[in-house]
């Protein structure tokens, strides 16, 4: 089923920095690091090409923010000047055996002959955050395969990378220095948009791009537009009405939906996508969100994610388990006792006429006298306190 969304392929210029570094913003955009004076307040801001001879890259960002797109893109360039270097890649969402995967990485006539020659290996592992097998396992496998190359043949591997980058496994920062050395490897984030990018997009969308970027200023949106993702949403809303709503709020609750009525193609394609309906997957969306902001968290982590136990940064799972939530005219239930495993939902519908395992109004675990527990990952803020 084709998407009404917009489908372009921009002609971007994306660009990087290190995760220890800095990087300057105006206005929402990425303060554009091609200016003659971005060199004095964009030092550690590179494109790709500045870093594609670094051995081992961790490519990260958000979810949305452009990192399968740019790892294509490098891919594809390295496929029209290879000569003799060999290009693996892989999708590690596709696989959920630990065995299989082995047997497309490490076992192929790809990889076994280029152990053996002298050529160079590009090695390219799209979306490790959404691999469905257990994180840590996979990531010690992966140590495992590469601890056994020798030095010689590390030496013919380039090795890239791409994640989200709260599901970065930390035990690669440890390793990766100790197998490349400190200089062959890198871990870089991927920066938001620059206001050129966006005007860009809204061109090749056939749209007015002053009266677009006009109107993204006007509501303050510009940390939307600078995301890929976020940026898609107000296109389309833009190309419906020739204007975006009127408000900054109406502008993303419009956004929200029309992200949840498309899940991505590839979810699409692994028949993952679930069955809850677009106001479904906004009505707990928005408990999620709620949460965040409650209890002062900046992320969800999964127990499958939490290799190095609770984060001070992240809300557990169960804080966010049971009761219901309105939608539309039905009522989404968050269940209770779910668990990471792949397959496995978080929510289910129940509708009108059926029973609720918890109260239609809900609550943060711990009770109506206790805005939230502890002991399930949230710190609820005291009085005074805001």
């Amino acid at each position: 089923m084709s998407s009404p969304h917009p489908r372009h392929r921009y002609q971007w210029t994306r660009f990087w920095c290190p995760s220890t570094g800095t990087y300057s913003l105006e206005s929402g955009y990425l303060l554009n690091p091609m200016a003659s004076y971005s060199r004095y307040v964009q030092r550690d801001v590179v494109p790709f090409s500045s870093i594609a001879d670094v051995p081992c890259l961790a490519l990260l960002g958000e979810a949305g923010s452009g990192k399968s797109t740019s790892l294509a893109d490098e891919r594809s360039r390295v496929r029209a000047g290879a000569g003799s270097a060999r290009v693996i890649d892989v999708d590690l969402k596709a696989y959920g055996d630990m065995g299989r995967l082995e047997r497309a990485l490490f076992e192929g006539e790809a990889y076994r002959s280029w152990l053996d020659g002298d050529d160079l290996l590009h090695l390219f592992l799209d979306t490790l955050d959404e691999c469905t097998i257990q994180e840590p396992f996979a990531a010690s496998v992966l140590l495992e395969h590469l601890r056994r190359l020798s030095p010689e043949q590390r030496a013919r591997l380039r090795l890239r990378i791409a994640c989200r980058t709260t599901a970065w496994p930390t035990q690669f920062d440890a390793q990766f220095p100790e197998l490349w050395g400190k200089d062959g490897f890198g871990r870089y984030e991927l920066l938001p948009l620059r206001e050129g990018d966006v005007a860009d997009a809204a061109r090749t969308e056939g749209l007015d791009s002053p009266r677009f970027l006009a109107e993204v200023a006007r509501l303050e949106a510009q940390p939307l537009a600078s995301r890929p993702i976020t940026l898609r949403f107000l296109l389309l809303a833009f190309q419906r009405h020739q204007a975006l709503p009127a408000t900054r709020a109406e502008a993303f609750l419009q956004g929200t939906r029309l992200l949840a009525e498309e899940p991505s193609d590839s979810r699409r394609d692994a028949r993952v996508a679930g069955t809850l309906r677009a106001e479904e997957r906004v009505a707990v969306a928005a408990r999620i969100a709620a949460l965040l902001v409650l209890c002062r968290r900046s992320l969800v982590a999964p127990a499958a994610l939490a290799m190095d136990g609770p984060s001070i940064e992240s809300l557990e799972r169960a804080a966010i388990e049971g009761g219901a939530e309105p939608a539309g005219h039905q009522r989404v239930t968050v269940a209770r006792g779910c668990r990471g495993g792949a397959g496995e939902r978080l929510v289910h519908r129940s509708r009108p006429g059926q029973g609720l395992r918890a109260p239609v109004v809900w609550r943060v675990p711990g009770g109506p006298s206790s805005p939230c527990e502890p002991s399930a990952g949230c710190d609820a803020p005291s009085p005074g306190r805001g």
